[in-house]
């Protein structure tokens, strides 16, 4: 994620970037490579070893000092210096006074930008980006991703679905640069039931990730694996008798790659449709394959009887079972915080049927991390806390959870919804999110 001059240091000091380590980056980015390199290679003599005998200690040279402003950079400063303490109206002035006069770099503008989308409104805020857009495309290009992140959230929030085919498009267009906001894009249309839209942007953006050196190995097949899902859920969408063998599904997920397990293709589309079932109590299945199993069988349940677009369901699915993959991995952060059942003796081992239900204590973590400052997953934290009451009834009705531990868990999860409602009212660029985890939990509430 992007670090402003003006957002919270990473080094979680409370302060300013600008104001903590921004200078101490700045002066390390400007160190010569040789220096660097020298500084990592050396290694303080051990106590213990006499063959440094005798041989002074390395020690790094200083970092050198930060080169004075230019006259350029000095004149910006003053500009935020003054924007800060400068009122919504006025902050609006100074930067389209800043653009006119071409004083802006992509960090003011993008720092400026920031601010205003807090105080300005979308409206306005909107109408600035197009201004920059317009009058510096240079300036706009090196932040696009994130501003088109944010229009395409406002175009949601406002109900304007006729501004996302283009904003989609041209978000598409930097995905060989930048995926982080290209995936908070996605959730944000997949929540919201944009499934088609979403599959032909994925589409568009395709090449360009496929051609990319950004990106680290392996990012380009996670991103094929994630086209061709998104593209198969697109499908049943729109197709009243849908197959795994349809020539139509077939060819349109076979140009991102092959269909190397077809007979799992079919399985996911038969457990979401609800054509097949598995039962838990299958023993020839591996234990992760029937966790598997059971998020399709979950996830059409949330269409079928909990009303949830497909989209969204897909997101609830994942979000839970990420959650569950790591309560089972003892070596997570989630793990180390997971709460016994009642009954349960710490000598005894949880089962996997016990790691299918959220305790308080562990979902709270995973969430929170979801919302951290350096993640900001804020539409998968939101879909997770939706769908857990769906996902207890679902489990009691499978006769993997009795009457009274859904009761309980209903309750004591329910409290840690409550305490997250503020969080909600503190995104409004999304202002479903919090009404609709409010009325899931409802729901569940009225049986």
């Amino acid at each position: 994620m992007k670090v402003g001059r003006n957002d919270p240091c990473p080094c979680g000091s409370g302060k300013k970037y600008k104001k903590c380590c921004l200078a101490k980056d700045e002066a390390a980015a400007r160190q010569p490579a040789q220096e660097r390199a020298t500084a990592l290679r050396a290694v303080e003599p051990l106590a213990s070893d006499d063959s440094f005998a005798g041989l002074p200690s390395y020690t790094p040279p200083p970092p050198p000092d930060p080169r004075p402003y230019s006259p350029e950079e000095a004149a910006r400063e003053e500009l935020w210096e003054t924007f800060e303490a400068a009122d919504a109206a006025e902050q609006t002035a100074l930067f389209r006074r800043a653009l006119a006069d071409g004083l802006l770099d992509d960090e003011y503008a993008y720092e400026m930008l920031t601010h205003l989308r807090n105080e300005a409104g979308p409206t306005l805020w909107g109408a600035l980006v197009e201004e920059l857009r317009a009058a510096r495309p240079d300036l706009y290009a090196h932040s696009a991703p994130y501003y088109l992140e944010w229009q395409i959230a406002d175009a949601l929030a406002a109900g304007h679905c006729d501004r996302l085919p283009a904003l989609a498009a041209a978000l598409a267009a930097t995905a060989g640069d930048d995926l982080d906001m290209f995936y908070l894009s996605r959730d944000r249309l997949a929540y919201h039931g944009h499934l088609a839209l979403l599959a032909e942007t994925m589409a568009q953006a395709w090449p360009l990730v496929r051609a990319s050196d950004k990106f680290i190995p392996g990012a380009d097949e996670e991103f094929a694996a994630e086209v061709q899902q998104i593209t198969m859920l697109a499908y049943l969408n729109r197709t009243v008798a849908p197959g795994a063998d349809d020539p139509a599904l077939l060819a349109d997920v076979e140009q991102f790659g092959p269909v190397d397990f077809p007979n799992a293709l079919a399985d996911q589309i038969a457990l979401i449709t609800g054509q097949a079932d598995r039962p838990w109590d299958r023993a020839d299945d591996p234990e992760d394959t029937r966790i598997n199993r059971l998020g399709f069988r979950f996830q059409g349940e949330l269409v079928r009887r909990w009303g949830m677009p497909l989209g969204r369901a897909e997101l609830a699915r994942v979000a839970l079972l990420t959650y569950i993959a790591e309560r089972r991995d003892p070596d997570s952060s989630i793990a180390q915080v997971v709460r016994r059942p009642k009954g349960k003796q710490k000598s005894t081992a949880l089962t996997a049927v016990d790691m299918l239900c959220p305790d308080r204590e562990s979902l709270d973590r995973y969430v929170a991390q979801k919302l951290s400052f350096l993640s900001s997953r804020v539409i998968e934290a939101a879909v997770t806390l939706e769908a857990v009451p769906a996902w207890l009834c679902f489990l009691y009705d499978q006769g993997l959870m009795t009457a009274e531990r859904r009761a309980d868990a209903l309750h004591d999860l329910g409290k840690l919804v409550q305490q997250a409602e503020p969080i909600w009212a503190q995104h409004p660029s999304d202002p479903a999110l919090g009404p609709n985890i409010r009325a899931a939990w409802e729901r569940a509430a009225e049986g």
